[in-house]
């Protein structure tokens, strides 16, 4: 019964492979990116990201046509606010003008009007803009991942029986799924989400120094405070994204074995 129970381990179908256990890419881009043992951090954070950046090299084009629009598509979102206070500035004026009954009194409705045209076109092109740029990340994200498993298949089919002899079956489905498609998320959701929230930063600390600068430095008094606790919070939380994921692969290697002994 054991016999059969370990057969499953080493005889893995060529589906995808390890990004982890200790085991060295060879191949390719990855032959630099070391990952670490389940639970701990990676070796080399920064050889794991230029390897990483290997794999986006061949869409560094579409990358950067994703980076403009993700910019564009904020920086419009970022000048609605600003037309808006122009049409409400613009109705406060006609209300008061009306109530102490001043020469030509009455809100001017072209005004407000051509104001909330532009507003919808600028929200408009901005979705368009996010619409199209997720688009790109993702089929960006895609290929990036079909080219990972695919040099992971291949180092598989290069291992000596002995790595599968202290890894279960599913500790290595884990490392193929899970891991990888962390790294799918990464590419297609927490980027294009850095670019946005850096743009944005900016943009508004433009808006805010532009309308009235000692309201803007007032405000930015507590930024600060606010990296300080960002600090803290994301320290204390790596270490249990490290179990979780850790976990994560103990669960899947446990289901694994028992739906394998099963069949046996």
């Amino acid at each position: 019964m054991s016999q059969n129970r370990n057969t499953p381990r080493t005889q893995m179908p060529v589906s995808g492979g390890p990004m982890g256990g200790g085991m060295h890419m060879g191949g390719g881009p990855m032959g630099g990116m070391r990952m670490a043992h389940s639970g701990e951090k990676a070796r080399n954070f920064k050889d794991t990201m230029a390897s990483l950046l290997k794999y986006l090299t061949p869409y560094r084009f579409t990358l950067i046509i994703a980076l403009v629009l993700a910019i564009l598509g904020t920086v419009f979102t970022i000048i609605g606010p600003k037309l808006l206070g122009n049409a409400t500035t613009k109705l406060f004026e006609g209300l008061v003008s009306k109530v102490t009954n001043a020469v030509g009194a009455g809100i001017d409705f072209t005004y407000i009007g051509n104001i909330v045209l532009i507003l919808v076109g600028l929200y408009a092109i901005s979705a368009i803009c996010s619409y199209i740029m997720g688009y790109i990340m993702t089929g960006v994200s895609i290929k990036v991942t079909y080219d990972l498993r695919k040099q992971i298949a291949e180092k598989i089919n290069r291992l000596p029986m002995k790595f599968f002899d202290n890894k279960t079956y599913g500790e290595v489905l884990s490392h193929v799924t899970n891991d990888v498609d962390l790294i799918s998320n990464t590419l297609t959701q927490s980027m294009s989400q850095m670019v946005t929230s850096i743009v944005t930063i900016l943009g508004v600390l433009v808006m805010m120094f532009t309308i009235n600068w000692v309201m803007a430095l007032a405000s930015l008094i507590i930024v600060p405070v606010s990296i300080g606790l960002i600090s803290m919070i994301v320290g204390r939380s790596q270490k249990y994204f490290r179990k979780q994921q850790d976990y994560l692969g103990h669960i899947n290697g446990h289901v694994e074995e028992m739906y394998s002994a099963h069949n046996v």
